[in-house]
């Protein structure tokens, strides 16, 4: 795998992570919308039909949710098996955290090239 294919792969947690948050949003308002049509006064088989489609709608929902959990799952492994703790908290901090560089540096206490540095060598050890 290539650093920028490794880079990639690392950015996929924020970007599970923004979509949990956005299925879940989908999930409380298909909740939302149940309840409303249960107390609407539509037609009996209205509503078997619809509740009927919002149940496999849901269902599906939370299997991409299983689906991005285990993804942002991956990611935690890939960066656990990087040996040296400074390089796995760069790492974390970035990918998991979402810091920027320079957020890095500073908490890190290291001027900002240097962490780029330590960036480069992490992903480079990642899986290696």
């Amino acid at each position: 795998m290539t650093y920028q294919q490794k880079v990639e792969f690392l950015q996929s947690y924020q970007k599970a992570d923004a979509l949990v948050d956005q299925t879940a949003a989908q999930l409380a308002l298909c909740k939302q919308h149940r309840q409303r049509l249960c107390t609407s006064g539509h037609a009996q088989k209205d509503l078997a039909w619809m509740e009927e489609e919002y149940s496999h709608y849901e269902q599906s929902l939370r299997k991409q949710v299983e689906g991005l959990v285990q993804a942002r799952i991956q990611v935690l492994k890939a960066i656990q098996t990087v040996r040296d703790p400074v390089l796995q908290q760069v790492l974390y901090l970035r990918y998991i955290g979402g810091l920027t560089f320079e957020a890095l540096a500073e908490q890190m206490q290291y001027s900002w090239r240097h962490i780029y540095r330590l960036h480069k060598k992490a992903v480079d050890t990642m899986w290696a």
